[in-house]
């Protein structure tokens, strides 16, 4: 196949008895058309990565979790809209019912448990006790049904579920009904290492590659270990199904997309990412765990498939197979009329504002969803905006701003508010989904009220103590019996970031620090309630 040369230049640089690599392969109607192993599973032991190698596919493992669960619904053992809490009663009862259906599509608010560990100075976890994590924490990041935001604990929940209904764990019932059916003789749910598995790299800090293995890892929304020629047995039952009862049926449930209660539809399935690639229709689940990177991506109109099995930690999985896969597309891509060349300019209309407009507009902001600070300044008579990056904007309009010298196409839409101060700023980003920049003040507090921060504050719902301390003029914070405090950067009011983390800290009626809520990425306003003072 004439792609074939452009894929294996993706990876020339991974052919060495020196280095990590993957095995890839490209199937069209169910038939491997192209198969490659590139580098080493074992640098010790010098054991090259074959089609038989077994790698941990992560977060890849999910579309396997959501195929069982929907076994046991095609055997009348549960319904996809039944209540979790009738098979998980431990569950709190949340403000609205929280599905088997919510759980399978990222769409329930339960907290993410991964994040938790780490905010409770946990490194690790068993399947127990991270069922027990997710049952104390008594409230949602959402109402179900209403939002969508990826979530590896209710992969955990239905890995739960399936050994309460069907009397076997998850592995074992995925063994019976999945894997043996499909010859997959390779593949297990297994938190341990088993035979054949290639050990996992990230880049050493010396140059060289160091082993990359630790981290939590629990069967359901991962922990699955599998081999390239297992993952083609499993893509051919795709569009054959053998399962079950067999036909389509369990497949089309598989790749029908989530609704919210909007009626608004997401790009998810059960266990599975939906889109359009090239104007071509994809399916898809890519994984990532410790130096284990996966990737399986269909296009299901074209009956072609991608197989991606990495054991590099540097290797993005997904931007690699979007590679390979515009490589094998382009013969399939519509022709492009020839367009007429268009007038090039150096830099859009920019207009000048008066230097009060200008200065209206500068202030320290952050990024209602990802909690990002952002400042606006003048330098050097420009306005320039900076958080990690700097770069200047310029105004198109009174309102409308554009980046000169970013590594995107950023533009800013300022919304004014009282005395022309902005109230908000629209974040448009090439590429990505608009966002909202909201105002911050800015505040330094004063000794006395660093001292009222300070004290030890704990958790029900992590059942976990940290203190607070104060540190060099400011504050740190120390997670359980940790031997070191991180120190905390002030923002706003009340307010101070951590690493990514957000935490508000509370006051009672008098005024009086009463404690603080934190909220880190797929985790939202957990409470720690102030126990004693410093």
């Amino acid at each position: 196949m004439k792609e074939a040369e452009k894929i294996d230049a993706l990876f020339a640089p991974l052919d060495r008895p020196d280095s990590p690599g993957c095995a890839v392969a490209v199937l069209r109607d169910g038939d491997v058309v192209l198969q490659r192993c590139h580098g080493m599973a074992d640098l010790e032991r010098g054991i090259a990565i074959t089609p038989s190698t077994v790698f941990d596919v992560a977060s890849t493992s999910k579309q396997f979790t959501a195929v069982c669960i929907a076994l046991l619904a095609e055997q009348g053992k549960l319904g996809l809209d039944d209540e979790a809490r009738a098979y998980l009663p431990e569950l709190p009862r949340y403000e609205a019912p929280l599905t088997i259906r919510h759980l399978l599509q990222h769409t329930g608010g339960v907290r993410d448990y991964p994040a938790l560990l780490g905010l409770a100075g946990l490194p690790d976890v068993t399947p127990a006790g991270a069922l027990a994590l997710i049952a104390r924490q008594k409230g949602l990041d959402f109402t179900p049904g209403e939002e969508f935001l990826y979530c590896n604990s209710g992969y955990v929940l239905l890995a739960e579920i399936v050994e309460r209904v069907s009397g076997q764990p998850l592995a074992r019932f995925a063994e019976e009904n999945v894997f043996r059916p499909l010859g997959m003789g390779r593949t297990a749910f297994s938190a341990e290492p088993v035979a054949g598995q290639a050990l996992a790299y990230s880049p050493g800090e010396e140059g060289g590659f160091q082993i990359d293995m630790e981290g939590v890892n629990l069967p359901g929304d991962g922990a699955l270990k599998t081999t390239l020629e297992d993952l083609c047995r499993w893509d051919r039952n795709f569009y054959d199904n053998r399962l079950g009862r067999g036909g389509p049926g369990l497949i089309e449930q598989l790749v029908t997309p989530g609704v919210l209660a909007s009626g608004e539809p997401i790009g998810y399935g059960l266990g599975l990412f939906l889109g359009e690639f090239a104007g071509l229709r994809f399916v898809r689940h890519s994984g990532t765990w410790a130096g284990y990177k996966a990737e399986l991506l269909r296009f299901p109109d074209l009956r072609l498939s991608v197989i991606l099995l990495s054991n590099l930690g540097a290797l993005d999985p997904e931007a690699v197979s979007r590679q390979i896969a515009e490589a094998l597309l382009a013969e399939h891509l519509p022709p492009q009329p020839e367009a007429e060349p268009a007038e090039v300019t150096e830099e859009p209309p920019f207009i000048d504002l008066p230097e009060a407009e200008l200065e209206a507009k500068t202030g320290t902001f952050r990024n209602r969803a990802t909690g990002r600070m952002w400042q606006f300044s003048r330098h050097e008579g420009k306005l320039v905006a900076v958080s990690g990056l700097f770069f200047e904007i310029r105004p198109v309009s009174r309102t409308h701003f554009r980046a000169v010298g970013a590594p995107a196409a950023i533009d800013l839409y300022y919304q004014e508010g009282p005395a022309g101060r902005p109230a908000a700023i629209g974040w448009h980003v090439a590429g990505q989904e608009p966002g909202v920049l909201e105002p911050l003040e800015l505040a330094i507090p004063t000794a006395e009220e660093l001292a009222g921060y300070a004290g030890r504050y704990h958790s029900e719902e992590l059942a976990a103590t940290h203190e607070v301390v104060a540190a060099e003029g400011g504050l740190a914070l120390r997670l359980g019996a940790a031997p070191f405090a991180a120190p905390l950067e002030a923002t706003a009011k009340d307010q101070f970031t951590l690493q990514g983390a957000v935490l508000d800290f509370l006051r009672d009626g008098a005024g009086r620090v009463s404690g603080f809520a934190v909220s880190l990425g797929r985790i939202k306003g957990l409470r720690f309630e102030k126990t004693a003072t410093a």
